[in-house]
């Protein structure tokens, strides 16, 4: 994997944001109850979600920050009789900034007032256009019977409108990128793992994954979590996470490396019964490393922060 530029080392970094999302978990008071959750698909059946982002990268004295926001109503439109839900989503409140060594560029958009405003020191019809589509489309989604999503239709469109920028990188579409979007809300209806089982407080399960570094190897990040609290109306569970990574067994030392210098990861969440998805996720990670090329040592560091709510209809 080449570091020669700034932005495929973004990337690089950037990566990590869709495995990102995986990582959250909870705290909670314990009880001895013994609770089924699962994911509530069906035909009808709708959540309004606030979702946001704060990411920064930093490389030596180069930094990137992408922050975004929106409101996300997703309602199950039909369920085959295999169980494969068709969900859309209407965005009604987005926002976007992406900031860098030139400036920063951004982009709101409320439904109440059907206005979009950029706000930049450097703007960026790209990124416009690309919010634009993103705020007036239409998102649909395929969900499997146990939660996974396995299709995103409707953003691809702003991706390549985002690409038509000399400024701004496809990166910054974050959480809104196909990829992103579906790990991300296959978190509302799987929680990482907790609809696999019936759930205890004090129950405790693992999951792992590796992410592909190119000639450098896998990133492998293993979380353990546990239920803190198992009620009939909220199930309430947390999990720390960590991280190694994994050389090729037959390393090419012609290509870069890399070396995990610091790591910590942690998160909580809510899972509502009632709702039979997520009420509320939170994650934060910090992540430090170092890739080396010959002679040449590039530090890398990444904090991000994750949020996802349920709010309800009024």
């Amino acid at each position: 994997m080449a570091i020669a530029t700034t932005l495929h080392r973004t990337r690089t970094l950037l990566l990590i944001l869709s495995m990102f999302m995986a990582t959250i978990a909870t705290v909670g008071a314990a009880r001895a109850e013994t609770v089924e959750p699962r994911p509530k698909l069906e035909q009808g059946a709708a959540w309004n979600y606030d979702i946001s982002i704060d990411l920064v990268v930093s490389q030596r004295d180069v930094t990137h920050r992408l922050v975004q926001s929106g409101r996300l109503r997703l309602q199950v439109k039909r369920v085959d009789d295999e169980g494969m839900a068709t969900v859309t989503g209407r965005l009604s409140r987005l926002s976007m900034m992406w900031s860098d060594d030139d400036g920063q560029v951004e982009f709101t958009w409320d439904i109440a007032t059907d206005a979009g405003a950029e706000r930049a020191t450097s703007p960026d019809e790209a990124l416009t256009n690309a919010a634009r589509l993103l705020a007036r489309g239409t998102i649909e989604l395929q969900v499997a019977p146990d939660g996974r999503v396995i299709r995103v239709q409707g953003v691809d469109e702003a991706t390549e409108a985002l690409a038509e920028s000399d400024r701004v990188p496809t990166l910054a579409m974050g959480i809104f990128g196909r990829d992103e979007l579906g790990d991300i809300l296959s978190h509302v209806w799987r929680a990482e793992g907790l609809v696999d089982a019936p759930r205890a407080a004090r129950q405790g399960w693992q999951t792992e994954r590796a992410i592909p570094m190119g000639p450098a190897g896998e990133l492998i990040f293993v979380t353990d979590w546990i239920v803190e609290e198992a009620g009939a109306q909220t199930v309430r569970f947390r999990g720390r996470e960590s991280a190694e990574v994994a050389r090729p067994e037959r390393p090419d030392e012609t290509a870069p490396s890399m070396r995990l210098a610091e790591h910590e990861g942690e998160g909580r969440g809510a899972w509502s019964m009632r709702h039979g998805a997520i009420s509320e996720l939170a994650h934060r990670r910090r992540i430090a490393t170092e890739w080396r090329y010959g002679d040449l040592s590039v530090p890398q560091t990444q904090t991000s922060r994750l949020s996802i709510r349920l709010q309800e209809d009024r």
